[in-house]
């Protein structure tokens, strides 16, 4: 086509992002969704689901050899000297918004819920005993 668009690139993209994604839905689905979601395997697919869009535009410029980095710069995205910093940042958000709205929940009189309280019956009995012991002092 003569209108710049690289249509076998997103149809790579498409491919490469959504039918993987498609296919863990359905395992769950089929799986019944509310007993297969307390089971670490099924956690780890939901998990992993959220990096297919990256793996699919990685997978759709190695297919079309637009190799990877020079791919990157043409969608803007390049690593300068600030990436660590930008890395830190991007991580550390999630948490940041997390404790604003804790603050904001015990400022309000609200009740606030422990995310870790609803892992622990997802854990073994062996792993909550290890959890709940106190640590070893170190040997001499």
């Amino acid at each position: 086509m003569s209108d710049g668009v690289d249509y076998r690139r997103i149809s790579i993209y498409l491919a490469a992002a959504y039918v993987p994604a498609y296919l863990m839905d359905s395992i769950i689905y089929l799986a019944g969704s509310e007993k297969a979601l307390t089971r670490p395997l099924y956690q780890f697919l939901v998990a992993g689901r959220m990096y297919l869009p990256m793996l699919g535009v990685i997978l759709a410029l190695l297919m079309t050899k637009a190799g990877i980095r020079s791919g990157l710069k043409e969608y803007g995205l390049r690593a300068g000297k600030r990436l660590p910093q930008l890395l830190l940042l991007g991580a550390s958000i999630p948490y940041l918004i997390y404790a604003v709205g804790v603050a904001y929940g015990y400022l309000a009189g609200l009740p606030v819920a422990d995310p870790v309280k609803s892992l622990y019956p997802t854990l073994s009995r062996e792993a909550e005993r290890l959890l709940s012991r106190p640590p070893c002092s170190p040997s001499r």
